[in-house]
């Protein structure tokens, strides 16, 4: 509770300094993902923290996925985290790679999945804003009770991103 109230007293006390003066920011956008004889239209909402230099950690806060099943709606940390790498910009492009996983046990059940991808963002016209796209690889492994299943999964995404 101490953090997240330590986090909210650090924005409120940076906003006057300007949006730049923040070390995250964030991916706002939507996708395709192909993978276990489905498609999936996804919109995401991710926060991005500037940990050093030109590596970032990215993880999701908001998505809502549209499976041929059902709709499945998602709220708060728990999705992958990925470490994410800018090289030096190539013609107003900047091209990045990311990686991630996730692991969630308990219950009998434990589920990992590893994120592999590429991408680049593009300034948009309003400054501080860039527009993204970007494909990524999922590798899912569910364990339940001893009987284990796989999944890989490939999304193609795009959208806006602040950094």
């Amino acid at each position: 509770m101490r953090l997240v109230g330590f986090s909210v007293l650090s924005l409120v006390l940076l906003l006057p300094f300007g949006l730049n003066a923040l070390p995250f920011g964030g991916d706002y956008g939507g996708g395709l993902s192909f993978g276990g004889g489905s498609t999936t239209f996804n919109i995401e909402g991710d926060v991005l923290l500037h940990v050093y230099k030109s590596f970032y950690a990215r993880t999701g806060v908001l998505g809502l996925s549209f499976a041929s099943g059902g709709t499945i709606f998602t709220l708060g940390t728990g999705s992958t985290i990925d470490v994410m790498y800018f090289f030096n910009p190539q013609n107003r492009w900047t091209p990045y790679g990311f990686g991630g996983m996730n692991i969630v046990s308990g219950g009998g059940m434990t589920t990992t999945s590893f994120r592999f991808g590429v991408g680049a963002d593009h300034p948009a016209p309003r400054k501080g804003m860039l527009f993204f796209g970007q494909f990524s690889l999922d590798i899912a492994s569910v364990s339940v009770e001893g009987a284990s299943s796989s999944n890989t999964t490939f999304t193609i995404m795009g959208g806006v991103r602040i950094r």
